[in-house]
């Protein structure tokens, strides 16, 4: 399965065959910010934005910490969290939201390394069908984020 490796070899994430990216411009503060997607046929994209934390003892913690009390409750555009799944290093929420202007479906993983911490949000418009398609792929999202290797 190829991969991508963020800068300076901060983390890697595997890609699926029939999978691609868009490196986007990372924001002040970033390490990187990348969209992946399917090929052909995908319902959904997964966003995923990367920072470089200090290798100090407690860094990756309190990162943790900060970023779970900030998305305990919904955020201006969701009207609802439906889970919320304790991970190994982070979690997983899923929420219904919108985005711009579309009603949807987005699970948020939360990620973190000594050196690195990955946030994705996996977006999928509600007004789609629910295929088995899409539950492949969602699955398929989960894996990618939950086997990046982060430095």
């Amino acid at each position: 399965m190829p991969e991508y490796t963020g800068p300076g070899k901060a983390f890697t994430i595997p890609i699926p065959d029939d999978w691609t990216y868009d490196r986007g411009s990372p924001q002040q503060g970033e390490l990187d910010h990348v969209s992946f997607h399917k090929t052909v046929g995908g319902i959904g994209a997964l966003r995923l934005t990367a920072w470089s934390l200090t290798d100090q003892p407690g860094t990756a913690e309190k990162f943790l910490a900060r970023t779970q009390k900030l998305y305990s409750k919904t955020l201006r555009n969701e009207s609802k969290i439906y889970d919320w799944i304790p991970v190994k290093n982070g979690f997983i929420r899923a929420s219904q939201g919108v985005e711009d202007g579309v009603p949807a479906w987005i699970t948020l993983y939360v990620i973190v390394g000594r050196r690195c911490a990955l946030m994705g949000s996996y977006v999928v418009p509600l007004l789609r069908p629910n295929p088995p398609e899409g539950r492949v792929e969602s699955e398929t999202v989960t894996k990618m984020i939950l086997t990046a290797t982060l430095t």
